[in-house]
């Protein structure tokens, strides 16, 4: 979306993955006029707040994926926004991978044991991971579906 604000050529490609899904709540109007609108103040978060990833003692949040032989701050930026869930393998780090990016057809929180993707579709529900607990939730339902540190589904 930044790409697309401050480089007019980019705007084509962030159009056509869906980047009007997030400027929906900004009105009717067309994707290329609601993303001007789009507040300074917001404009300026993506400017200088948001990050590649997020590591933790536990986690490792990316957009879409890493690869299992990268540390974070070696991965490239390709594969922290395009990666798969599919390519997901467990970590070297033997951290949790968070991520997004692949909506799930489930509307339902994936848990591939190394990796939990809480894209469950930016129009069906909202995903959280609620530490400390370590598990998922997917609203609005509110039901838990994934906890990090579990030996079974049922232990969360």
């Amino acid at each position: 979306m930044l790409n697309a604000f401050i480089e007019p050529s980019a705007f084509g490609v962030w159009e056509c993955l869906a980047g009007n899904d997030p400027l929906a709540s900004y009105g009717p109007d067309s994707t290329e006029e609601l993303l001007r609108n789009v507040p300074d103040h917001l404009i300026g978060f993506l400017k200088e707040c948001c990050c590649k990833y997020h590591e933790t003692d536990s986690f490792i949040f990316v957009h879409a994926g890493i690869r299992s032989h990268i540390s974070s701050e070696e991965e490239d930026a390709e594969h922290l926004q395009w990666t798969v869930l599919s390519s997901a393998s467990p970590h070297f780090s033997a951290k949790t991978t968070i991520c997004g990016h692949s909506s799930q057809e489930t509307r339902r929180i994936a848990d591939l044991g190394h990796t939990g993707c809480i894209d469950t579709g930016i129009t069906y529900s909202l995903s959280d991971l609620s530490n400390p607990a370590n598990s998922f939730y997917d609203l609005p339902s509110n039901s838990k579906t994934f906890c990090s540190n579990r030996p079974s589904p049922t232990d969360c």
